[in-house]
């Protein structure tokens, strides 16, 4: 009795739950067999399928590797252009914005400035 028996139950409609039938009794190791017979011997187009599968995965990750460090490299190039040329363009707008303060400050030291009328220059060659 004690040798390891399981029971594969059929449901009866009046007992309620679930009710299993004992008439029908399985030795452990046979249903263990069955399973371990269906899982560790695949057909041979079943082994050559998770090859492959197995295979361009790996090859699919190794392929990618030089991929993404390019890319990393790349923007890492780029980032630097730009910054670069934002340092450089920041220079041009400071030059001429310190070019623009010296003429402003040239003209407000001139003689023909006035405060409230604006520039009056002289008259040349009979205009007023």
């Amino acid at each position: 009795m004690g040798m390891g028996f399981a029971t594969l139950g059929s449901v009866s409609p009046d007992a309620g739950f679930f009710a299993f039938d004992h008439s029908q009794p399985l030795m452990a190791a046979q249903l263990a067999g069955t399973v371990k017979t269906a899982l560790s011997d695949p057909p041979l187009k079943t082994r050559i399928l998770l090859l492959t599968i197995t295979l361009l995965i790996s090859f699919g990750l190794l392929a990618e590797c030089p991929v993404v460090g390019s890319y990393h490299k790349r923007r890492a190039a780029v980032e630097r252009l730009l910054s670069e040329t934002a340092r450089a363009l920041s220079s041009v707008v400071d030059r001429q914005l310190n070019l623009s303060e010296a003429q402003l400050r040239a003209l407000a030291a001139s003689p023909y400035s006035n405060a409230t009328t604006g520039f009056r220059f002289p008259a040349k060659h009979g205009r007023p």
